[in-house]
Order: C-alpha cells, then sequence, then structure tokens
C-alpha cells in the first residue's frame, strides 16, 4: 500500500451485535486486498441516539431531532471531525442527504432483500393470526404494507437491536415482530423465521435494505482504494436508483416508502418496484419501472419523472398529510 503501510484506519460502527457482525464483513474483505497489506484496523465503536433512545418510534425520534438519521448522525460526527477514517452502516438507515463533504457507497454483495415474519410461537404464518394479535413493528413503511393486508391486527412501536426484539417478544405482549432477513442471515438467526414476504408486491423493502454501506469524507487518501475493492456496477446502480428516488421524494424515516431495484440477471438493467402509503394504508400509490441501464445520468431522469408521476397521482397528498 506505499505510504499506507503500517498506517491505523479507525472503523466506526453503531456497538449492535449486528453492526459489530458487518463491520468485521467489509474488515475481512479489505485486509484481503493487496492495496490495505500492512494495514491494521482499529474499530470504534459508538451508540447512536436510535440505540439510547428505545422508547420513541424512530418517526418521532426524527421528527424531535430534525434529522432522518437517528443511526447514523453521531458516526457521521466523528467522520467530520476525524476521529474516525470510515463508518460502517446497514444502508437502509442512512439519509438521502449527507452531511457535506461525506459519500456513502454500497460495500460487497447485496444480502436478501426481504422482510421476516417472526411469530412469538413459531410456528402461526401472519395470513393467520386470530384478529387483534399484536405486530411489534417500529418501521412506518412496514406498519402501513401490512395494514394494507390485515388492517384487523393491532401494530405497537417495538425498539431494539435484533437481540432486544426477540427478547421483547418472548416476554412481552407482542404476537410477533417484523425484521430484515439480511440481518437474521447475518447473526445466523434465519431459523427464527416464520415466513417470509415477496419483495415485488407484498412489503417491497426499505431503500438500500440488505446492502451494507461504507462511508468516508471525499478528501480522505484512501477513498479511491475503497472504491475500487467496493465496485459492483449493478448494485451501485440499484442502490443509487433507489436512493435518489428517496431523495426527491424527500422520504425519511417518516414516509411510508417501499423501493427496491431488482438488477436483470442476463443483461444490463434493473425493474424498480415504488410503493407510497399513506400512514393508514388509506391511499396508494405503486409503480414499476423498467430501465435498461447503469448510467447515472440517464437513472436520475427516469427517477425524476418516475417521482413526477407519483406525486401527480397521489403521492403529493401522502407526502403533504406527514
Amino acid at each position: 500500500m506505499g505510504t499506507h503501510t503500517q498506517r491505523i484506519l479507525k472503523v466506526g460502527t453503531r456497538d449492535s451485535p449486528l453492526a459489530m457482525q458487518q463491520t468485521q464483513q467489509v474488515i475481512a474483505l479489505l485486509s484481503k486486498e493487496q492495496a490495505f497489506e500492512g494495514v491494521r484496523f482499529e474499530i470504534v465503536a459508538l451508540k447512536a441516539l436510535g440505540d439510547l433512545n428505545l422508547t420513541d418510534s424512530l418517526s418521532s425520534l426524527g421528527t424531535q431531532t430534525g434529522t432522518y438519521g437517528v443511526f447514523v448522525k453521531e458516526l457521521e460526527q466523528g467522520l467530520l471531525r476525524g476521529d474516525i477514517d470510515f463508518a460502517v452502516h446497514s444502508l437502509k438507515d442512512m439519509p438521502s442527504l449527507l452531511p457535506e463533504g461525506l459519500q456513502v457507497m454500497p460495500f460487497g454483495e447485496r444480502e436478501d432483500v426481504r422482510d421476516a415474519f417472526i411469530s412469538a410461537d413459531g410456528v402461526t404464518p401472519f395470513h393467520d393470526l386470530p384478529a387483534g394479535s399484536v405486530i411489534g413493528t417500529s418501521a412506518v413503511r412496514r406498519v402501513a404494507q401490512l395494514k394494507k393486508m390485515r388492517p384487523d391486527l393491532v401494530y405497537q412501536n417495538i425498539r431494539g437491536n435484533v437481540q432486544t426484539r426477540f427478547r421483547k417478544l418472548a416476554e412481552e405482549p407482542y404476537d410477533a415482530t417484523i425484521l430484515a432477513v439480511a440481518g437474521l442471515n447475518r447473526l445466523s438467526l434465519s431459523d427464527k423465521i416464520t415466513h417470509t414476504f415477496c419483495p415485488e408486491g407484498e412489503l417491497i423493502p426499505a431503500v438500500g435494505q440488505g446492502v451494507v454501506g461504507v462511508e468516508f469524507h471525499i478528501e480522505n487518501d484512501f477513498a479511491s482504494l475503497i472504491s475500487s475493492v467496493a465496485v459492483n456496477e449493478a448494485l451501485n446502480a440499484c442502490v443509487f436508483a433507489e436512493r435518489e428516488l428517496m431523495r426527491l421524494l424527500e422520504g425519511g424515516c417518516q414516509l411510508p416508502l417501499g423501493a427496491y431495484a431488482k438488477p436483470y440477471t442476463n443483461d444490463i438493467g434493473f425493474t424498480l418496484f415504488v410503493q407510497l402509503l399513506q400512514a393508514d394504508a388509506s391511499t396508494e400509490v405503486s409503480r414499476r419501472l423498467e430501465l435498461g441501464t447503469f448510467d447515472q445520468a440517464e437513472i436520475q431522469k427516469a427517477i425524476a419523472g418516475l417521482v413526477e408521476d407519483i406525486l401527480a397521482s397521489g403521492g403529493q397528498a401522502i407526502r403533504d398529510s406527514l
């Protein structure tokens, strides 16, 4: 690595088991690269606001603090101060707008994008739950999507990392909870899943779901090295499309938005599935966009047109109501 030999790179992360696992995976991949030979990685674990306050909903926290980045703000402040060299995130936690000077990019392969249903008894599937059963979830997107399918169920806020959710499911009056399959896979807890939801029709995932993001300052001297390791043209294009959609809709944790760009199997391009819902599921705008390119300028143009259509078809009223 030339001048970087023997350098220590400080890697910021939340201190949850899942965040630590993802960070270890990023470090393991970078350590195999010749460009990082001789570099020592030092993990700097921080508690985010979203980890410290487990009572209020995520949307409420965002409103109180004036930021959607309740899981990333402390790490971004560390990057801007120079306390850490780069940060590892679950990309779905990242706001569409980053502080000036910071950049985030997808890293590694995308995990399973689906949402998982976990019943307290480990057996009963979502559609067989008795009316009035209590589902614990902290995501307004999931609540709206689930209400559309089962308005007869009760949806209550549940907060905490994966292990905390399982403890609450066992000890508190929840009949089930919803978690990302990706996180359960990474923690080797996929055996807890009762069943999964179709990501193209039932529960369209959150923007960036299943993707690990690496964030750093654009002036950092090793940024280009990480970029060269992280090259995945299809994933980069898909994530760019999802995040551009969220940015133009001014979406964050308060907006019940599902967006999933699925790359074509043997060709250039992707299908973008979009679902924007009223929080009570009374109004819905769903779209499907086919785009045969990975070019960012073309993607930007197509997403701008899509957002214009969504807003004119009821999306503006949904956004205004929030």
